[in-house]
């Protein structure tokens, strides 16, 4: 009963360790896009931009966003916000077009994309400091 009981605390602390690591692990698919952005989108007519694109989750669960200017100024809602099989895609209202942007995750804190099927981007995360 000794050897027993040594299994099953072993299979216990086993089953608590592995449970402990799954759960700070939060980054999934869906999550990852979650934050603020800075874009770069190459070849528009009026040259290279930077951009600044933030994701969040509202309570219903449902997904919401801006895409504005790189300080956070002309900052346009989105009007669809979908993360779908590890990719995200949002759509825009400007210059009377709805505008769709694909993005996919690019390494651990990047996202590379297309504005409109035409012009590509690039994008980092920007890490706000901890107060």
């Amino acid at each position: 009963i000794l050897h027993f009981m040594k299994r099953l605390v072993l299979m216990i602390v086993m089953f608590a360790s592995f449970a402990t690591m799954m759960m700070g692990q939060d980054v999934t698919p869906e999550n990852y896009y979650i934050g603020k952005w800075k874009l770069l989108v190459e070849g528009l007519p009026s040259g290279d931009t930077e951009m600044l694109l933030v994701i969040s989750k509202k309570a219903d669960g449902k997904y919401e966003g801006t895409l504005g200017d790189l300080d956070g100024s002309n900052a346009t809602k989105l009007t669809k916000v979908v993360i779908e099989d590890g990719e995200l895609s949002v759509n825009y209202f400007a210059d009377g077009y709805d505008i769709p942007v694909y993005f996919e995750k690019s390494g651990d804190d990047g996202l590379t994309g297309s504005m409109n099927d035409m012009f590509d981007i690039t994008g980092k995360r920007i890490i706000e400091e901890k107060k």
